[in-house]
């Protein structure tokens, strides 16, 4: 397994370059919900949609939680981008032993009070659109490797063009301790479900 590193130069230039990437393609990136903050670790769970995604959740990351960002990433997509491995990118094999060791990992990064790991328990690219989003085991096994003391977030990303050219994206989100691993999948179901919900209703308006 491939350990992320956070390199001197190019992680403040991927904080800087994140806003510009963001800034050209979209008419806004906006992130919607409500939070206590707790000075704890976060465990982040999101929808992955498109390459965008790890743009919007570093952005997310390091100005509205300003933590420390890591990210699970497939070992050929950082062999591909040796980068990703530079600004938080730790790899995970498809086997089984190597998922639990990258998880294992994952937990130990949450022992650190200003790190944030994101992790998609899909495993996979999937429509924005998806009416059934479904986990692999990872994140259960995760969730019950976790020190006490950390905050995990839930989050669902939702794109709209309308009538412009550059795409409105909103990040709905909400702390939700207390999720036992077994129920996850539905509690990220009834929670996607609602974000989707307020993103059309907001566009009705």
């Amino acid at each position: 397994m491939k350990e992320a590193r956070h390199h001197e130069i190019l992680y403040p230039f991927a904080r800087y370059y994140t806003g510009y990437r963001l800034g050209r393609h979209f008419r806004s990136v906006e992130y919607i919900g409500e939070r206590t903050e707790t000075g704890l670790s976060v465990l982040l769970l999101s929808n992955h949609v498109s390459w965008w995604d790890g743009l919007w959740n570093f952005r997310f990351v390091t100005q509205v939680l300003k933590r420390r960002f890591y990210f699970m990433s497939g070992e050929r997509q950082l062999e591909e981008h040796p980068f990703l491995n530079r600004i938080g990118g730790f790899s995970v094999r498809r086997d089984a032993a190597g998922a639990r060791e990258s998880l294992r990992y994952a937990a130990d990064l949450l022992t650190a009070s200003r790190n944030a790991v994101l992790i998609y328990p899909q495993g996979e690219i999937g429509s924005v659109y998806e009416d059934r989003i479904r986990f692999r085991r990872g994140a259960a096994f995760l969730l019950q490797r976790l020190p006490e003391a950390v905050e995990l977030l839930m989050m669902a990303y939702f794109t709209e063009n309308g009538n412009r050219s550059r795409p409105l994206v909103r990040g709905y989100f909400v702390s939700c301790n207390g999720i036992v691993g077994e129920n996850l999948e539905e509690e990220y179901l009834a929670f996607y479900r609602e974000s989707r919900e307020k993103h059309i209703q907001s566009l009705e308006r």
